[in-house]
């Protein structure tokens, strides 16, 4: 394999797929990305064995191929690089050099055929979402989540697919780690008739790692969820994840819920000058379980 690439795409990339690398792991394979070469494109996947990332990225192909590279490793050489054109050439023994102006690399990789195969997608409801609407919902959400709770299935977020009344539907988030809860919901704006409704739990990980392909911006159009009986994708451009989903009863959340009340209380989002931080106790309510 032989390509050249710009800099800045490689660079991006890199950056997208390496949030999933594993750090600590029994199989060395995980903490490397897999590089394939074709059709004028490189495309790049990682994966913890729960939740992939793969991306496609312009570039010349001077000869096809499949490579792996440490995460780390690659990602520490190629932030360095001044802005040009790297050239990436596969030698024997799973050897790759790395050039850039005067700059010149070699690191050892792993043989490509130990990387794991991406699991075929069993996603048939695809549900386009508004990219505004989808970081809001997880930016009020997420930060309730649990992390690293010994309830596995706290360490995820709820995501519905509801009836609204007519052919509407809404999406709504869920997430809590027992001692304090967010919900979050957001209209279907297309129809969404033939959409079943859907009641399902994403690990915390994956939420994150879509959350930043949001905030990235660009003109990659709408994003895209498509849910199946073990896994959601989500896609955006050639930016796609696939992640398992939990297995599990989620807690219901709707009796933690106070209803009924008829106090409103009004506070300035400003705050004061050394800024605002308060809590709402809600008497006779047990942490949820």
């Amino acid at each position: 394999m032989k390509i050249k690439i710009e800099r800045k795409e490689l660079l991006t990339g890199i950056q997208r797929v390496q949030g999933v690398v594993e750090k600590r792991n029994t199989m060395p394979i995980l903490s490397h990305i897999l590089m394939e070469a074709q059709r004028e494109k490189i495309a790049l996947f990682a994966t913890d064995l729960e939740i992939g990332i793969q991306g496609a990225y312009p570039a010349e192909i001077l000869e096809p191929g499949r490579l792996t590279f440490s995460a780390r490793k690659l990602f520490e050489i190629i932030r360095e690089f001044p802005e040009g054109k790297v050239e990436i050439t596969g030698e024997a023994n799973n050897w790759v050099t790395i050039q850039s102006g005067k700059s010149h690399f070699r690191i050892v990789g792993l043989p490509p055929e130990e990387f794991p195969t991406p699991p075929a997608s069993d996603a048939e409801s695809k549900l386009p979402i508004d990219a505004a609407a989808l970081s809001d919902l997880i930016r009020r959400t997420l930060y309730a989540s649990g992390e690293n709770d010994a309830r596995y299935i706290l360490n995820g977020v709820l995501v519905q697919l509801q009836e609204a009344g007519g052919k509407k539907k809404l999406i709504r988030f869920v997430a809590t780690d027992g001692h304090r809860l967010s919900l979050a919901e957001a209209p279907i704006t297309i129809d969404a008739g033939s959409l079943p409704e859907q009641n399902i739990i994403v690990p915390k990980k994956a939420i994150l790692e879509i959350k930043k392909a949001l905030d990235e911006g660009g003109d990659d159009g709408a994003p895209e969820l498509a849910i199946g009986k073990n896994q959601l994708v989500f896609r955006r451009g050639a930016f796609v994840l696939t992640s398992r989903l939990m297995e599990g009863n989620y807690p219901n959340y709707r009796q933690v819920i106070p209803t009924g009340n008829d106090k409103k209380v009004s506070v300035s989002r400003g705050g004061s000058k050394g800024g605002f931080a308060g809590s709402l106790f809600l008497p006779g309510r047990r942490p949820m379980r």
